[in-house]
């Protein structure tokens, strides 16, 4: 149970507490004030003021003004944990297979989103984020073909029940749709049925992303030695913490059963039963750490999966030109099936839906920069530039994706270009929704390419497929594409944005 400190404080104590928190922020302050910035030393332009505040808002901006000022060289820019060094593609394959010694992704995240007061990671719990990892590479991609009748039974039971009938053509919240229906999809596979449908459950897991991200600037106000504080002062951060003593109330019965069934020789086929059996002792007997690995693994899935989903209903909505020739191919591709799912090995001859994702992906990424790490030992680059401990790196996401030596009329969308690149001799297993590369970022690079983009693509796909094949899509009134908002960091499609849907009539 979490208690609230000024409800464990006798009322005669609770002014001595406020008064004890005083001193010590004003010792704090203090000390952040005289104490000396270490930073490492960058021989890199800073697009930034040094002085002066710095304007987060601009970030994109700033990003793309070094593209282009300083394309092949490095560059620095400020963001809310400190400085980052944007790097150019041409480091990317001497750093990309560098050891978690060296160059690390967890300590990374863990500093820009104070994991240990935010709980984003499972290191604030005192796990190995390695331990999900690990799952979804040897046991969650491993077994999707015996998923996918599940992932396409879940997404037809979303649809059913919360979209309208859409008889008529229908105005629709269709992003705030979508997160229900990735989060009963990937609850399905993660914990599944029946818990995966429970409405604490998934208003849990859908909620556990928005509390992380509204409590990590709230905790970097607070000075680095009262952080620990904002636990129980903090509302927003209470929140985070409330999520995941919520977990843990609704796993605790599962993961019992669970471990009996693991102890049986049985193999339940989820997440939670893939999590416990690759855990040490310590993190299999520890209810803190299972339940926070079902919120992480949830936040990576379903946020992401949904805005991804989103952004291209938006472009069919605004295209739907390319309806018919994707309903031509996938009733193609069903013509070969000998049952009403689509079989794991159907998917990636969807070439059209696979290039039109990617060229939506491409003009509507989630983030600015990606592949991100933290220096932990000093790194010679090839041209002699060390990378000194305590750097963090990135590369430029956006830019590389518009950039116009990489690819043709950058800025205009073309859903079947990467189709078209791979028909070309030699590149049949190149430019595919999933694919990782200098070019190719939005899954990260290297040994740290994002894990679960496999599942995530083939549950895309099947909650893509289902509304093409069900349904028309359009704007109200002659509107074009709505553009992605942005906030320090990322984008994301517009909220507001309403589609409008009708139900096909089928033969």
């Amino acid at each position: 149970m979490l208690y609230d400190l000024s409800q464990v404080l006798a009322p005669s104590y609770q002014f001595y507490a406020l008064g004890a928190a005083i001193a010590l922020f004003a010792g704090a302050s203090a000390y952040a004030l005289i104490a000396p910035r270490r930073r490492p030393k960058f021989h890199a332009p800073r697009l930034y003021d040094e002085t002066g505040p710095i304007d987060f808002t601009a970030l994109d901006k700033t990003i793309k003004e070094g593209f282009r000022n300083y394309k092949g060289k490095y560059f620095t820019v400020k963001e809310a944990h400190g400085e980052t060094l944007v790097l150019p593609t041409q480091f990317m394959e001497e750093l990309k297979a560098l050891p978690d010694n060296m160059l690390n992704q967890v300590d990374d995240v863990d500093e820009r989103f104070l994991s240990k007061y935010s709980l984003l990671t499972t290191t604030s719990v005192g796990g190995r984020v390695s331990v999900v990892t690990h799952s979804i590479n040897n046991e969650l991609t491993k077994s999707l073909g015996n998923l996918m009748g599940d992932i396409q039974e879940e997404v037809v039971h979303c649809v059913q029940e919360l979209f309208p009938p859409c008889d008529v053509w229908t105005e629709l919240d269709i992003q705030s749709k979508l997160v229900q229906v990735v989060a009963l999809v990937s609850g399905r596979i993660f914990v599944g049925l029946p818990l995966s449908r429970n409405q604490e459950y998934l208003d849990c897991i859908i909620g556990f992303t928005l509390n992380v991200f509204l409590a990590v600037p709230e905790i970097r106000a607070y000075p680095p030695l009262l952080r620990w504080t904002s636990r129980y002062l903090n509302p927003k951060v209470r929140a985070v913490h409330k999520s995941l003593a919520t977990m843990k109330r609704l796993m605790a019965p599962m993961i019992t059963d669970t471990k009996q069934q693991l102890e049986e020789g049985t193999r339940p086929h989820h997440m939670c039963a893939w999590n416990i059996k690759n855990s040490n002792q310590k993190e299999r007997d520890s209810l803190d750490i299972q339940a926070q690995m079902q919120l992480a693994a949830s936040m990576a899935a379903i946020h992401t999966t949904s805005m991804t989903v989103t952004n291209a209903v938006f472009d069919l909505a605004a295209r739907p030109e390319y309806l018919q020739p994707l309903r031509d191919e996938l009733q193609d591709i069903r013509a070969t099936e000998s049952s009403s799912y689509l079989s794991k090995t159907s998917i990636p001859k969807l070439r059209k839906l696979d290039s039109f994702l990617k060229e939506s992906h491409r003009l509507s990424p989630l983030l600015l920069l990606n592949a991100r790490r933290k220096v932990l030992q000093p790194i010679t680059l090839h041209d002699g530039t060390v990378l000194q401990p305590g750097t963090h790196i990135a590369f430029p996401l956006h830019q590389i994706s518009n950039d116009e030596d990489l690819w043709e009329n950058p800025s205009q969308f073309d859903g079947f270009r990467f189709q078209k690149l791979r028909d070309l001799p030699g590149n049949e297993s190149k430019y595919q929704f999933t694919t990782t590369g200098a070019t190719n970022l939005a899954f990260g690079y290297g040994v740290h390419a994002c894990p679960g983009r496999f599942f995530a693509a083939n549950e895309i796909k099947m909650i893509l497929i289902h509304l093409i094949e069900n349904f028309d899509f359009k704007f109200k009134g002659d509107i074009e594409r709505p553009g992605s908002l942005w906030t320090p960091g990322g984008f994301y499609p517009d909220p507001s944005v309403r589609v409008l849907l009708k139900r096909r009539l089928k033969a």
